[in-house]
């Protein structure tokens, strides 16, 4: 396991992990990470942990403000974003995989339109991950 120290804004502290399976798969999570205005300070290392760690799966908060650096900086095999239709929030507060963008301005669309595969999942359903790296996915 290898920790990051992460932030969720200037006062909330957030660390980023990628975890090695058994099976070798290396998953990196990044919570609620959220860099935004003049505080970009993490940045400078998630540009940077390709260069020095495989990732296969990346699992970001959707609504990170820009999730395309994101990935490119971790270059996963597949990005299974987070906070996607989350049913523990209220309706209102449940952000939805097609208006991401343009609620918030960010880079989702263009993630999705990116080299690397997303998968948003809701509640029940999962995604099969090997060695292989075939993708199934089932609800």
């Amino acid at each position: 396991m290898i920790v990051y120290p992460g932030h969720q804004g200037k006062s909330t502290d957030n660390n980023i992990t990628l975890v090695t399976t058994p099976d070798g798969i290396t998953v990196a999570h990044t919570g609620d990470e959220l860099n935004e205005g003049d505080f970009m300070v993490d940045y400078e290392f998630m540009d940077q942990v390709a260069k020095h760690h495989r990732v296969d799966i990346l699992m970001p908060n959707a609504w990170t403000m820009d999730i395309l650096r994101i990935a490119k900086g971790f270059d996963p095999e597949l990005v299974l974003p987070g906070h996607e239709l989350e049913l523990g929030h209220t309706v209102w507060d449940r952000l939805p995989y097609w208006g991401d963008d343009a609620y918030l301005q960010l880079t989702y669309e263009q993630l999705k339109k990116s080299k690397y595969p997303v998968v948003a999942l809701i509640w029940g359903e999962s995604v099969a991950f090997g060695n292989n790296y075939k993708l199934q996915i089932t609800n």
